[in-house]
């Protein structure tokens, strides 16, 4: 399967569980502006990457943000929405 990426950015993001935790976020824009497979993207970043350079999340955007100067533009990434599941605790009502 050939995924077309034409831009890509990975940051450093503070993780939602607090305290001085880090996650690294992966952004990519695609060729023809259509979705992207991103679980086969990680599973290629995967098989290339050791494990800690390997983002916890990818998110697909149809253009990166970019600042007057023509560099990304990191406080206009959109922050993912990532929700930390404790395991042995039941959620729901």
């Amino acid at each position: 399967m050939a995924q077309a990426v034409t831009h890509a950015c990975v940051i450093n993001q503070a993780a939602d569980t607090g305290g001085d935790a880090r996650q690294l976020v992966g952004y990519v824009v695609s060729e023809s502006g259509l979705p992207l497979d991103r679980d086969a993207l990680l599973t290629i970043l995967k098989t290339q990457l050791p494990p800690h350079m390997v983002p916890v999340v990818l998110l697909q955007l149809s253009v990166l943000p970019l600042s007057a100067n023509g560099k990304l533009d990191r406080k206009a990434l959109p922050l993912p929405e990532l929700t930390v599941k404790t395991p042995g605790r039941a959620t729901g009502k």
